[in-house]
């Protein structure tokens, strides 16, 4: 049986326009590790044959120099968002030496002292510098081994040209914005969909919990696990701050999420205050002692954005712009794809946002959001179990039974948006119907040696794969890495640097 409000819903979106006709951009942020030619994290800089991180749009770095963060433009199809994640792994592993490596896996490799995460360096100028105190802090704050978790971020939006067919020719930036705080608030909802259908993080090596308080058993000598696990990375000992809770966001209007946002920035911790702004050397180390340092700490699921120029803080751009996409950020790598993620994988969650678009979204009330922060913890430690109980509709059912109904509403929706090919059913099936990521990556690890060895000996298959594709023309990537140094030469030849002066400026914006 469907749902009757989601059916009536989803014949009102089609009596607006047709859902098959609708054109969706999607963009896609993808992490990964440089590793050693014996799997350790790398202590080399990031190279200069991939440009400037600080200035190249297509190749960055996150955390640390060993981070690499592949960036896709927007694409309104996943043929050509998937062609352009290829040509960016390609052009990469070609121009990493040739003895390092891209680890495939979100949980990072064996990392024995923290002091081998070197920092990104952005250089000595004032924006440069934000993003290196900035990651300081992290450091400070967490620890530099839980920032080498990785993942996969889907960064989402109808087309504006569509806006009008659906909210009317007199539509506003309000009615866009509730449009997508709708979509959040039904994303959050049901991510328990994605923990299940698209984690690939049960598992990891000692060294990632060394010295941290954790409820993970021991697989193995080398590893800690839990039976059921989906996502390590979106636990508690994962990507995830315990202290953000406090600033009881819940996505019922745009101007409440950016007060929330603001007063976490502004707002003091106690341990953050502790550390203080400054190290022992009188560096700063933190941009605030606040609860988060900027809008970027804010460790969620999924968040709203718009991109703005630099300097404009995040929560500025929103609050005068308002809502371009959602962000969603609670993908694992996916180790058996090159490109981390597969065309079925964009498919599913394409679908699974269309769903949050359609569906009925009732604000979020204090008791709901507690109950699905309920829903996240249990299906990240036992999530592969379908008795497991959380929240769905209003009411407490097994995950499996949650499972069943979520996809029949899925296949009826893929049915609305498939082409000639049928691409959303046949990725709703074949993931669906495929034994979960998570379950075959622990059966590999318990079939084997550890979860170090055999992600490390994916991980060179996979790099020296890439290595040998010589068909893409990557002459694109090769230009804006020349045209990333010379922009990043003028920056670093500015000779007003004052990052003290730079560092209040930013923080007087909120």
């Amino acid at each position: 049986m469907f749902d009757e409000s989601f059916l009536s819903q989803l014949k009102r979106w089609n009596e607006k326009t047709s859902l098959k006709n609708l054109k969706f951009n999607r963009g896609i942020e993808r992490e990964t590790l440089r590793v050693s030619k014996d799997g350790s994290i790398s202590n080399r800089p990031h190279p200069e044959a991939l440009g400037s991180p600080l200035t190249n749009p297509y190749i960055t770095t996150d955390f640390a120099e060993a981070l690499i963060e592949l960036v896709t433009p927007k694409f309104d199809n996943v043929d050509d968002l998937y062609s352009c994640l290829q040509d960016l792994h390609v052009f990469t592993a070609q121009n990493i030496d040739e003895d390092e490596y891209l680890w495939a896996h979100s949980m990072p490799c064996r990392i024995e002292k923290e002091s081998d995460i070197n920092i990104a360096n952005y250089g000595t100028n004032d924006s440069g510098m934000l993003k290196h105190i900035y990651r300081k802090g992290l450091r400070a704050r967490y620890g530099s081994i839980m920032q080498c978790v990785s993942g996969i971020h889907y960064n989402f939006s109808i087309d504006a040209a569509c806006y009008k067919n659906l909210l009317g020719d007199e539509y506003t930036q309000d009615m866009v914005d509730d449009l997508y705080l709708s979509l959040i608030r039904n994303f959050k909802r049901n991510f328990w969909f994605i923990l299940a259908q698209l984690s690939a993080s049960p598992v990891a090596d000692k060294s990632y919990v060394s010295g941290r308080s954790h409820d993970l058993d021991e697989l193995n000598a080398d590893d800690v696990f839990l039976p059921n696990a989906t996502s390590l990375r979106m636990s508690n000992i994962g990507y995830q701050s315990p202290i953000q809770t406090s600033l009881g966001i819940r996505y019922n209007s745009l101007a409440g999420f950016i007060e929330s946002v603001n007063k976490g920035i502004k707002m003091p911790h106690p341990d953050f205050k502790d550390l203080g702004l400054y190290d022992d050397a009188g560096n700063r180390q933190q941009i605030s002692d606040g609860i988060i340092q900027i809008e970027n700490e804010l460790y969620d699921t999924i968040r709203p954005k718009r991109t703005s120029s630099d300097g404009l803080r995040p929560s500025n751009a929103l609050k005068e712009y308002g809502i371009e996409y959602v962000e969603v950020r609670g993908v694992d790598i996916s180790p058996d794809t090159l490109g981390g993620i597969s065309k079925d994988q964009m498919r599913l969650i394409d679908l699974f946002l269309i769903h949050c678009f359609v569906s009925e979204s009732p604000e979020l009330t204090d008791e709901e959001n507690i109950q699905l922060q309920k829903n996240h913890t249990d299906m990240v430690a036992s999530g592969r179990n379908n008795s497991t109980m959380i929240l769905f509709k209003g009411k407490m059912v097994t995950s499996g039974s949650a499972m069943v109904d979520l996809v029949n509403e899925l296949e009826l929706l893929a049915k609305n948006l498939d082409g000639d090919n049928d691409d959303y059913s046949k990725a709703l099936r074949t993931i669906t119907n495929m034994e979960n990521q998570s379950a075959a990556i622990l059966r590999s690890v318990k079939d084997n040696k550890s979860f170090h060895d055999v992600a490390f000996e994916k991980s060179m298959q996979n790099t020296n794969e890439l290595r040998q594709n010589n068909s893409l023309d990557l002459s694109y990537l090769e230009l804006e890495k020349e045209e990333s140094l010379k922009r990043f030469k003028d920056i670093e030849h500015n000779p007003h640097k004052d990052i003290e002066a730079y560092v209040e400026q930013y923080n007087s914006q909120i």
